[in-house]
């Protein structure tokens, strides 16, 4: 993926559901171009130990992989990611 500013969609599934990267942005969130999608991924389901209040995107990094995450109330929904 390029530098740049992108939109992040998620559609939730109980095993984990889809993130969706796309280039429209400044949206108000009620409109949604899937002709601009960039790609899509499936995203696994995780339990939280402890409830999220606030909707987080976690990117911890351990090394050059790791895993990205949508954190909030009892779950993180995750996608492994590694560098090239």
């Amino acid at each position: 993926m390029f530098a740049g500013r992108y939109t992040l969609y998620s559609i939730p599934e109980r095993d984990g559901g889809v993130l969706i990267i796309n280039r429209q942005t400044g949206q108000a969130g009620s409109t949604y171009a899937a002709a601009r999608d960039i790609g899509r991924v499936r995203l696994t389901a995780r339990p939280l130990a402890t409830p999220m209040e606030q909707f987080t995107i976690a990117t911890p990094q351990q090394g050059s992989a790791g895993e990205r995450g949508l954190q909030w109330d009892h779950t993180k929904l995750v996608v492994p990611v590694r560098a090239r």
